[in-house]
């Protein structure tokens, strides 16, 4: 049973549907912008990403957690060239999940909190062109083009799918940029929309590695994201940033995989970074997401620390043993001192 059905465009996107859309400003994701029926809510959960640029050609692999009250939406995703689209290894985020797992460090804890300071650490004739119309295993997956932003919204529009004001504007920049667009329609089969998209991986020519993110600046809501980055070295944020921290690093082979998207992914590059990136105020971002080789290929893995609570019936430990202690000292003393002065009365008679 299809738990989704997506209709993706490279382009001007464009998404063949029988139901009005309208892109929310409060549902964009990270990568691009959410669309859905008017009035509906569409929130999403989770984002992340896989990325390999090999000099030349990148390749994105992305999953969201949607949660929505309509069965039917769209996500529209910016490429600076046409994509190939296609389905991605299902167990893609799940391996790469394991493999930059943090490191765990267990700290026993003896002690009240308040008395413990541990820290955790995408040149067309037409201005509206459908490029390409793919199966991509659960989901439907259409190439477009456009050179002109108003007409891509009229052409949108005659397609029943509607833009907000901003998401509109937003657009004019990638248009003007002669950038394409991939749209997934998202069509559950089963009711609402409640659960992760199907990984979708999109390849497109590009001279630098790039994450799109300026459709994100419709946002109303902060945006977390985290990136895989597979490429000859360890990879930082280049645009201008202090919204980035890098939570793995390290060379990975494509035998450390059985996945066969992250093997592929593997051998177009050897060093693996996982960052995470916050936005606190998406109205702010102006620039798509670059990357560049960091200054160092060191590795890198994170830590969780775990606290082991130690508590004796129900009481943190430390005060327990000492106050145990004390006492028993107490008592052990009063038995001395007692002893001694029997001892002594024996020896004075």
């Amino acid at each position: 049973m299809r738990m989704a059905r997506f209709g993706t465009l490279v382009g001007a996107g464009a998404l063949v549907a029988t139901l009005s859309l309208t892109a929310m400003p409060a549902q964009a994701c990270a990568c691009g912008a959410f669309l859905a029926p008017e009035g509906a809510e569409l929130e999403v959960e989770a984002e992340q990403a896989a990325i390999a640029w090999d000099g030349e050609t990148e390749r994105i692999v992305f999953s969201v957690n949607a949660v929505s009250d309509v069965d039917s939406g769209a996500i529209l995703i910016p490429t600076p060239s046409k994509a190939t689209v296609e389905e991605a290894g299902p167990g893609l985020f799940a391996e790469l999940g394991h493999l930059t797992r943090p490191e765990i460090d267990r700290v026993s804890q003896w002690w009240p909190d308040f008395l413990n300071r541990i820290e955790t650490q995408v040149a067309t004739e037409h201005p509206v062109e459908v490029l390409d119309q793919i199966d991509v295993g659960p989901l439907d997956a259409t190439v477009l083009a456009a050179k002109d932003a108003d007409l891509l919204a009229d052409w949108l529009e005659e397609h029943d799918v509607v833009m907000s004001d901003d998401l509109a504007s937003a657009l004019v920049p990638y248009v003007q940029e002669k950038w394409y667009f991939v749209m997934i329609d998202l069509d559950s089969q089963s009711g609402p929309i409640d659960g992760a998209v199907p990984p979708v991986s999109m390849t497109f020519a590009s001279n630098q590695l790039i994450y799109p993110m300026r459709l994100s600046a419709t946002a109303s809501d902060p945006q977390l994201v985290r990136t895989y980055t597979f490429a000859d070295h360890r990879m930082e944020r280049s645009d201008a940033t202090d919204d980035s921290r890098v939570l793995w690093a390290g060379p990975v082979s494509p035998t450390d995989f059985v996945d066969q998207t992250a093997v592929e992914l593997a051998q177009a590059g050897g060093f693996l970074t996982l960052s995470e990136h916050y936005i606190s105020r998406p109205s702010s971002i102006s620039a798509d997401f670059t990357f560049a080789a960091a200054g160092t290929d060191a590795d890198y893995r994170g830590v969780t620390t775990v606290i082991d609570d130690k508590r004796i019936l129900g009481v943190p430990a430390g005060p327990v043993l000492i106050f145990g202690g004390l006492v028993f000292i107490g008592v052990a003393g009063s038995v001395w001192s007692y002893r001694s002065r029997r001892a002594g009365l024996r020896l004075g008679r």
